[in-house]
């Protein structure tokens, strides 16, 4: 379900993005942009409009959560974060604000892959939700 899905990469590392890139396009996903500073995450996200973000919990410049929160702010976005160690009660702030995923890494590639994938899949029903919500709601107006 992942085949051709448009992915934003905004992690800090350039290594990090390299590898990360790696991975996606060879399972077939389009790399549409990245960033490594939170307000330049911000921009191509918002500008490019991704199927699936990945993005790290702390950007150069930036909290990945106040990022997600930003994003989240303007419009749906399934958003994946990464985060270099687990920290308590991070990855439940980050499923409140409305995070699809969080992983910590090391990430190795089936993993990532299998997480984007049931990421995307929960996502794009909670859509379907949203959607079939707003429309009953308009019809009842």
């Amino acid at each position: 379900m992942l085949l051709g899905k448009r992915v934003v990469i905004c992690v800090a590392g350039g290594i990090e993005t390299m590898r990360l890139r790696h991975f996606l396009l060879q399972a077939g996903l389009y790399v549409i942009g990245s960033a490594a500073k939170g307000m330049d995450a911000i921009e191509v996200t918002l500008e490019s409009k991704p199927d699936i973000v990945l993005l790290d919990s702390n950007l150069k410049d930036m909290d990945g959560l106040e990022a997600a929160r930003h994003l989240m702010a303007h419009g749906r976005f399934c958003i994946v974060m990464i985060a270099e160690e687990a920290e308590e009660g991070r990855e439940q702030k980050a499923r409140q604000i409305g995070v699809s995923d969080y992983l910590v890494q090391p990430i190795l590639r089936q993993q990532l892959l299998s997480r984007l994938e049931a990421a995307w899949e929960a996502f794009e029903e909670s859509q379907k939700l949203s959607d079939r919500e707003a429309s009953r709601v308009e019809w009842a107006a």
